[in-house]
């Protein structure tokens, strides 16, 4: 229930019996004591309407969780798929170093030697098409994870305006 709590200064507070012992700083900027239970229940009952803040800060306070909760989740969907992408991709990155021989370096000098307009053969198009395929995914990821910090801080900036009001 609610109550009306006037200031000297003719300002009336809207209190309710949550609020009972607590202080109040009215704009004139007197501090108000807000009376105990039964002393509250002798002042003027406020009447009830729908408090637009209220329910303004209810929603803000709603879509402050909602946006934490989503991007949460679609950072973490976004890390996770990164590494299981990286992982995947991974043997496909062979270090040249370790698998080289004279006869792998010979071929690879002949091959260069040609020059860049000589034709990919079908094993080369499709690692460069699974190559692509990969670094596709793995942008996508990256695209979750960004958009999921971006839910969080818009939920942190919503939670902060939720509790200023």
């Amino acid at each position: 229930m609610k109550y009306i709590l006037p200031c000297e200064c003719g300002v009336k507070h809207t209190v309710s019996t949550n609020d009972a012992g607590r202080q109040l700083t009215c704009t004139c900027g007197k501090e108000l004591l807000v009376p105990s239970l039964m002393a509250l229940r002798r002042l003027e009952p406020a009447v009830e309407t729908a408090d637009r803040s209220h329910h303004a800060t209810n929603d803000l306070g709603h879509w402050s969780r909602l946006c934490r909760y989503l991007g949460v989740a679609l950072g973490t969907l976004g890390i996770v798929c990164g590494v299981i992408i990286y992982q995947k991709n991974n043997p496909f990155l062979r270090d040249i170093t370790s698998e080289t021989t004279d006869q792998n370096l010979y071929e690879w000098w002949v091959f260069l030697r040609q020059g860049i307009d000589t034709p990919s053969t079908p094993q080369e198009l499709g690692f460069s098409q699974h190559q692509q395929l990969w670094e596709m995914l793995f942008i996508g990821s990256a695209g979750l994870l960004v958009i999921g910090v971006a839910l969080l801080v818009l939920g942190w900036i919503l939670a902060r305006k939720a509790a200023a009001k």
